[in-house]
Parts: C-alpha cells; sequence; structure tokens
C-alpha cells in the first residue's frame, strides 16, 4: 500500500490533501441502535458493508467499506490495519471528551464506496472527515484502484498507456466548461473569474453503469473559487479517444458514453454548462461604482 492511500489522500491524476471546511458533524453521537452507515448519502455497496461505529454523548467514530472490498483478502487485510489505526489515534480525543462533556464535540469518519466492480479492477471512492477542535473541521477524498490480476493497488494514472496524453486530453474536454462555469459564477455572485483550468488538487470519482463498466469520470474542485463559490463538478463521459488511452489489461473495465460532458457548480444546478455553450459570452452586471 502507499503512504498516499494510508494518509487517505489519493485521487485520479491528482492529490488533494485534508484541507479546512464545513465538514458535517450530522450523525454525532447518535442514539443507541442507530446505524449511520445505513443513511450515507449515497449507498453504491452490492451488499452490506462492514462498518465499525463507536460513539458517545460528545463523539463518534466511524469507518466503513463495501462487502466487494472485503472478499479480496490484501485489501480487507489494509483497510482492517487503517481502522485499528485511525482508533488508535482517535483515543486521546476521546478521554478529553470525557473530561469536558460541555465543550468538547468531536468525530472521524472514513466511507469507502464502491464504484465498480469488475473482473479487472475494483474501483473505490473515499470521503474522510474529522474534528478535533477549532473553527472548522477537516476533510478530503479519492479513489482507490485495485487490480484483481495482480491482487495490489494502483495508481490511477497506470490506468493510461500515456498518463500525461490522458491529463490533456481530459483537460481539453473539461477546461473550457469550467471556464465558463466559473465565470458564470462569478457574474452572478459579483466576483472576478480566475484561471481556466486550475491544476490539482482535485477530487475525482470513476462511475459506472449498471452492469459495473465505467462510463464517466467525475472530476470535483472543492473551493475553488473559495467556500462561497460552491464547488465544482465535471462530467466527462468515456469518449473513443479515452477509451483508446487505457491499457488493454483494464478496457473491459470502461464502456463507452453517448451522454454530453459537462460542468456544474453547486451554487448554480440548473446552470450547468456543456460544450455545446461553453463557448458563449458572459455579460458581467455592470458594478456599483
Amino acid at each position: 500500500m502507499t503512504n498516499a492511500v494510508t494518509s487517505g489522500t489519493i485521487l485520479f491524476l491528482g492529490l488533494l490533501v485534508l484541507g479546512c471546511g464545513n465538514a458535517s458533524k450530522a450523525g454525532h453521537g447518535q442514539p443507541a441502535g442507530a446505524d449511520p452507515c445505513g443513511e450515507r448519502e449515497k449507498d453504491r455497496v452490492a451488499g452490506p458493508a462492514t462498518c465499525s461505529v463507536q460513539a458517545g454523548a460528545n463523539w463518534h467514530f466511524r469507518f466503513s467499506y463495501p462487502a466487494a472490498a472485503g472478499r479480496i483478502p490484501r485489501l480487507k487485510a489494509h483497510f482492517d490495519l487503517e481502522r485499528r489505526k485511525k482508533e488508535e489515534a482517535f483515543q486521546p480525543l476521546i478521554a478529553y471528551a470525557a473530561e469536558h462533556p460541555e465543550t468538547a464535540d468531536f468525530f472521524e469518519e472514513a466511507d469507502y464506496l464502491l464504484d465498480a466492480n469488475r473482473p479487472e479492477l475494483i474501483a473505490l471512492s473515499f470521503r474522510v472527515s474529522e474534528y478535533s477542535g477549532g473553527a472548522h473541521g477537516l476533510s478530503g477524498g479519492g479513489t482507490l484502484l485495485w487490480d484483481k490480476a495482480a491482487d495490489r493497488e494502483i495508481e490511477n494514472s497506470n490506468l493510461f498507456t500515456d498518463s500525461s496524453a490522458a491529463m490533456r486530453e481530459l483537460a481539453r474536454v473539461h477546461c473550457p466548461m469550467l471556464a465558463r462555469a466559473r465565470a458564470a459564477e462569478a457574474e452572478a455572485s459579483g466576483g472576478f473569474n480566475r484561471s481556466p483550468c486550475p491544476k490539482p488538487p482535485y477530487e475525482a470519482a470513476l462511475l459506472a453503469t449498471p452492469d459495473g463498466r465505467i462510463n464517466t469520470l467525475k472530476i470535483t474542485y472543492h473551493e475553488l473559487d473559495g467556500y462561497a463559490g460552491g464547488e465544482y463538478a465535471a462530467f466527462i463521459p468515456v469518449s473513443p479517444q479515452l477509451l483508446g488511452m487505457i491499457q488493454q489489461r483494464y478496457k473491459g473495465a470502461f464502456a463507452l458514453s453517448s451522454e454530453p460532458s459537462r460542468v456544474c457548480n453547486a451554487n448554480l444546478p440548473q446552470q450547468c454548462v456543456t460544450a455545446a455553450n461553453a463557448g458563449q459570452a458572459v455579460v458581467r452586471k455592470p458594478q456599483p461604482q
């Protein structure tokens, strides 16, 4: 296992470190018998997840991974070791919470979700969130890929015959749309536009069809223009050009998609930008002098 996965930060063609954000305290200190693992935002798990939940009046710990991953012994061993490390690291906060019931309110959450499960590989996306005091919690996420034949984790760049060419193709597809979406948000908020195609960090996931084949890449930019600027998500369907860059051993895990590429901003959910309107000019509202 690489250190990137152990720290919970490996991403698709990019790296996202834990950063300040509004990590939610929802599910914190739930009553006995509650199942926070069963109420995750999106359950893509085929079968029950392995879920470790511990909670007190003012603290909460959760670590979960899907059943499909648990059936791969080496991957299961990695998750179980990672859970134990997180539990041990959280113990001082539990002790502090017991001594300061009126002020302490801590949590640690790590959830792995199944994106795709094919004979060639298994793809998991994960979110990690924590709060150990201060003004904000920390959150991050990414993708973990496992080569089933080799029985080992692979870097996301290993999917491609030429990862640099793949990055250029992804940028060619979504950067004009991202620039247009950022300009639209700047117009709506009275802000200003920034660089048309920012470099990582960003978070990515591989979205699959009902038969489990990956047909869309989703790239998410968190707080690209500050917290108020909203979250941007680029949906990039697998095209013939992109499929041609996938290594032969993994091609069976992917499927072509006829859906259009698009970029959406969380602040303007009804105004997603597609390739068809990415070149349209943005008319800015006049600003008061």
